[in-house]
């Protein structure tokens, strides 16, 4: 398959990364699974390491490695671009497909607070209008303050199938992975431990830091504090329709920003 002179180097290369989306999506399973299994449900800590802390440190000793190897990708700029074109969209696919498993498996039904109303579908696009909105003005600032949109002009693009994988995500199975996770499991658990002041902060943060891009940091700390008070009124498809527009907006007006 991959010796066929008739296939082109993208395709191979696309079949490869499709190879490696469905082993990620098998593996994530049998971890979440095997923590069914064990005994670790309804502790939201173990998924928040597996999710974000576990591909943390397979970066960080990639670029150990890299680094003691004096591999050409750790000059200029490859390093960062290369990270962007690739490790992100499968970090981010990782991320949530074990919150997604996590939330079948691992934590009983958190039941909305609010019920579900037809106007929680106008009130979602509003507030993801708005936060969208605000969101691409703040990146761009920071873009042009640190001059990473003309880095990102000679960045590596990511493959076709990674591209549009990222795009699908964002839109659909990340938001409502997301919200179901931080702004109920998370924000429940946190609140209950450390108060609901406390506690809102705190999934607030998190959900921003754990971005993995500086870039994002503001404004997804500005969609988490929006988010976490929209939780509190309103459905939580409210809250899943406000963060798929704020993200389509992202994508589409600055999608060069973010990756």
């Amino acid at each position: 398959m991959f010796s066929n002179p008739g296939s082109s180097i993208e395709n191979q290369y696309n079949i490869l990364l499709f190879s490696i989306l469905l082993f990620l999506c098998f593996a994530a399973y049998l971890v979440v699974w095997a923590f069914k299994n064990r005994g670790y449900t309804e502790k939201p800590w173990v998924t928040l390491f597996t999710a974000y802390g576990l591909p943390f440190l397979a970066i960080l000793i990639s670029y150990v490695w890299l680094q003691l190897e004096n591999a050409p990708l750790i000059e200029g700029r490859l390093v960062t671009s290369f990270f962007r074109a690739t490790w992100q969209p499968l970090l981010y696919f990782w991320q949530v497909m074990i919150l997604l498993f996590s939330l079948r498996l691992l934590f009983p039904r958190v039941p909305s607070t609010y019920p579900f109303q037809l106007t929680d579908i106008l009130i979602g696009i509003l507030v993801g209008l708005a936060c969208g909105l605000v969101n691409v003005f703040i990146i761009s600032v920071i873009s042009n303050m640190t001059a990473q949109q003309n880095a990102s002009l000679t960045a590596l693009n990511p493959p076709s199938l990674l591209y549009w994988m990222a795009i699908i995500l964002s839109l659909s199975l990340a938001p409502y992975a997301l919200e179901k996770f931080f702004r109920q499991v998370l924000m429940q658990y946190w609140q209950k431990r450390y108060g609901i002041s406390k506690g809102f902060w705190l999934v607030a943060f998190s959900f921003a830091v754990l971005t993995f891009q500086p870039v994002l940091w503001l404004p997804a700390l500005c969609s988490a504090i929006v988010f976490g008070f929209l939780i509190q009124k309103q459905h939580v498809s409210a809250v899943v329709i406000a963060h798929a527009v704020t993200n389509a907006l992202i994508l589409f007006v600055g999608w060069q920003w973010v990756y």
